[in-house]
């Protein structure tokens, strides 16, 4: 008979001693949570973990717990296990040391990318990574944390957009309360991570809306920030800056391009039925049905022609064109 992949997770989780945790680049409340989670998991259980993240903890993570522990350099680990990646090209520069572990571990929700690794447990149908963290905790017949708890909620908090988007869930309502009763405190992590941001992310947000424009006859709200911006506002962090143009009404996508040295990052989201992740996929980039991105090079100009082609026709039924 065969072992499922969380059958296999866990046994490498009880079988194995070290443990190194990553997650993708520009780390997000999922992927931090839900390694932050796994961390204490790991730890509880007598295990010698650590987690990397070269670029340090974005600021409004800094309240999880075990936040002021994370590794920005690190070695090989006999495990390396990457939680929320959506493909090995997420791993930007812990790539070769994860390469480097003797078992290697994908755990994802996201699963338009070829599975890497030795072990890859990948399930579109989980709200995110945290509630597969939650599954593991129960399959291993762990107790809950507050730690845990705090982490995991923020991590399905964060990509659920507090439990208003499509990916809540029955189930992913029964977690979250489950979480608050083992001692996450939703009004805390909210504010932290939905409700309040530096003051340079709310200028950045202000420059990017001062841009806004309706394309693809009015269903999609595209903004820009360009490099001067970043100087201006004195900050190149820009999460959560797409989620203002939810305010707008009557559109299907939002959009958001920004500057780089690569070229023209773009985040997708989507707020009705047009999957963003087989969009950028078709660009090279990923993500999944409600939100997702990709780097295109050239003008300003070039990438938006090169995003009206697949959007357009995705918003027509069309697919990823």
């Amino acid at each position: 008979m065969t072992s499922s992949p969380l059958d296999r997770v866990r046994t490498v989780i009880e079988s194995r001693c070290d443990f190194l945790l990553v997650t993708h680049f520009d780390p997000d409340g999922d992927g931090l949570g839900s390694c932050l989670g796994l961390w204490h998991l790991l730890r509880r259980r007598g295990k010698s973990a650590c987690v990397w993240l070269p670029q340090g903890v974005p600021a409004k993570y800094g309240f999880l717990p075990g936040a002021d522990e994370v590794l920005t350099e690190s070695g090989p680990h006999e495990v390396a296990i990457a939680l929320d990646c959506d493909g090995p090209r997420r791993l930007g520069l812990t790539a070769e040391t994860v390469n480097r572990a003797e078992v290697v571990i994908d755990i994802d929700h996201h699963v338009g990318h070829s599975p890497f690794g030795h072990v890859a447990w990948l399930d579109a149908s989980a709200p995110a990574v945290g509630f597969q963290i939650h599954g593991l905790l129960r399959e291993l017949g762990d107790r809950c944390t507050p730690e845990i708890a705090t982490c995991l909620y923020c991590a399905v908090g964060t990509d659920s957009g507090y439990f208003r988007y499509a990916n809540t869930t029955p189930a992913l309502l029964r977690m979250a309360a489950e979480m608050i009763e083992c001692g996450a405190d939703p009004k805390a992590i909210a504010e932290a991570t939905l409700d309040r941001y530096e003051p340079a992310v709310v200028q950045l947000a202000g420059r990017a809306l001062s841009t806004l424009d309706l394309r693809l006859d009015g269903r999609a709200a595209v903004c820009v920030l360009t490099q001067q911006d970043f100087r201006e506002a004195g900050t190149d962090q820009t999460e959560g800056v797409v989620d203002y143009l939810r305010t707008v009404a009557g559109v299907d996508l939002l959009v958001l391009l920004r500057e780089s040295e690569q070229g023209w990052r773009v985040s997708l989201r989507s707020l009705g039925s047009v999957d963003v992740g087989v969009v950028a996929k078709a660009l090279g980039g990923g993500g999944h049905g409600p939100a997702a991105g990709c780097t295109l090079p050239g003008t300003l100009d070039e990438a938006w022609a090169a995003l009206e082609a697949r959007l357009g026709c995705a918003l027509h039924g069309g697919g990823e064109g």
